[in-house]
């Protein structure tokens, strides 16, 4: 089925009407206590927190984890953004039976899937190559 171009910039422009309105209703109903609460002079109360900034400055956050920064640095490496989990990756080819083909080697988390298929093109050429047998 062909694409209707006006159709689609028509139903975009209608999104973009609704969008503004609510946007303007929003605005209408919650703006006054949203401007209310931002100039409110009360500040939340958090002694530890209070103390850790004061006496250590930006970097107090890394002090409340536990980690060193070395540590801290390291946990980095190994996690994966994509996945939103700590760990190895691994790349795995396998047949259109299922069956193993080939595996990589364990990368950190934070290595990117792309990087490691591209590191491992010539196994994947050597594995496509036709034998005589």
């Amino acid at each position: 089925m062909p694409i209707n171009a006006n159709a689609v910039l028509n139903r975009l422009q209608d999104q973009t009407i609704r969008d503004r309105s609510y946007l303007e209703a929003s605005f209408t109903i919650h703006g006054e206590p949203a401007r209310a609460a931002n100039e409110s002079d009360e500040a939340a109360a958090h002694p530890i927190m209070d103390k850790f900034i004061t006496g250590l400055g930006s970097e107090g956050i890394r002090t409340l984890t536990n980690f060193t920064v070395t540590q801290f640095e390291t946990l980095w490496s190994y996690f994966s953004g994509k996945h939103d989990l700590y760990g190895y990756k691994i790349e795995t080819a396998v047949s259109p039976d299922g069956r193993y083909v080939a595996m990589s080697t364990a990368d950190a988390g934070s290595v990117h899937d792309l990087t490691i298929m591209n590191s491992r093109h010539h196994v994947q050429f050597a594995n496509l190559a036709k034998s005589a047998s």
